[in-house]
């Protein structure tokens, strides 16, 4: 579905798309690990995707690596403006 939203398309063409992609973030939930950082990370994601953006601010606050605070910064970001789509993270010049 990200796909459709990197090529500036609806992510669903239907509400039993959305349905079926929801079920399968709320499976996905299920099997993370919450002591590795890099679930952590994804269930942030999928918070946000799923636009629970409390949960995903209280996964990233969970998360105390330094090199990681400027990927948190953008999470936040996108958090702030209730963004649930993709978005493109830039670590360097372009």
């Amino acid at each position: 579905f990200n796909n459709r939203v990197r090529e500036h398309k609806p992510m669903f063409d239907s509400d039993d798309e959305k349905e079926i992609w929801n079920n399968n973030q709320i499976k996905h939930l299920d099997i993370l690990d919450e002591s590795s950082i890099d679930d952590k990370l994804l269930k942030a994601e999928i918070f946000r995707n799923m636009g629970r953006f409390y949960d995903s601010y209280s996964v990233l606050m969970s998360i105390y690596e330094y090199k990681l605070d400027k990927l948190k910064e953008a999470f936040f970001n996108e958090l702030n403006k209730s963004n649930t789509l993709v978005f493109e993270i830039i670590t360097g010049p372009r």
